[in-house]
């Protein structure tokens, strides 16, 4: 079955879509209710209610696992937590799975790496990030890894914390940069699939413009090259 990935950075809104089903993450503190399924109409790109999964706490960002069986919530709390719930291949309806700590506050971020095995959490207030093990059956295991940003290097303009806001892995599995838009940096990183570990690169971090909040990255021209996207910078 193909993927199909549609992303609206329009806070607390994201959209990813698996055939003709659109999951949108919301934030159900502020009134909606968890997780939307939608149907999309590919020839006129109307979307349509179909359904919704209310047994997410708070959910914002999501992701799919690379078979595309398990989805992945960040649950935006304090503390955190990242839910998995499983996809049915037939009708794209949500069956809650498990839900484990995020190790930190507000996480804004999931992703997994590209084995499947493994999922990260990017936690925004507590500024840190945690490597989760994906079960059999989708779910999640408890943290092996967590890594805490450093504060000692804040942006201009902020409350001098870091504030995690997005994990990026590249192709090969292995370089995993994460942005800090606290700190105003991209910490570079590198990855062992079958441990789960993470260790800094040869080159730790990369600097942003002091003030720009880097907030999301996109990998273009066949994986080879970066796009960083601002939150904060004045042009």
């Amino acid at each position: 079955m193909k993927l199909l990935l549609f992303l609206m950075y329009l806070s607390p809104v994201i959209i990813q879509s698996q055939e003709n089903v659109v999951y949108v993450g919301t934030k159900s503190n502020q009134g909606n209710q968890g997780i939307y399924l939608l149907n999309f109409e590919r020839s006129t790109g109307k979307l349509t209610l179909r359904n919704q999964f209310i047994d997410a706490k708070n959910p914002s960002f999501l992701a799919i696992s690379p078979d595309k069986k398990t989805l992945y919530a960040a649950e935006e709390n304090n503390p955190g937590s990242i839910s998995a719930l499983s996809i049915d291949k037939n009708t794209g309806e949500l069956t809650y799975i498990n839900a484990v700590s995020s190790e930190g506050a507000g996480p804004c971020f999931v992703t997994t790496d590209r084995t499947g095995k493994w999922c990260f959490a990017g936690n925004y207030m507590s500024g840190n990030m945690a490597v989760l093990p994906i079960l059999s059956g989708g779910g999640l295991g408890k943290a092996s890894q967590i890594i805490q940003h450093d504060s000692a290097f804040p942006g201009l303009n902020k409350d001098g914390k870091p504030h995690i806001h997005s994990i990026n892995i590249a192709a090969n599995n292995r370089d995993v940069f994460v942005v800090d838009l606290g700190t105003d940096r991209i910490m570079c990183y590198k990855f062992n699939h079958k441990t789960g570990k993470l260790v800094p690169s040869k080159t730790p971090h990369l600097n942003a413009e002091q003030g720009a909040g880097p907030g999301i990255l996109l990998f273009i021209l066949n994986q080879t090259m970066l796009i960083a996207l601002w939150k904060l910078i004045i042009l």
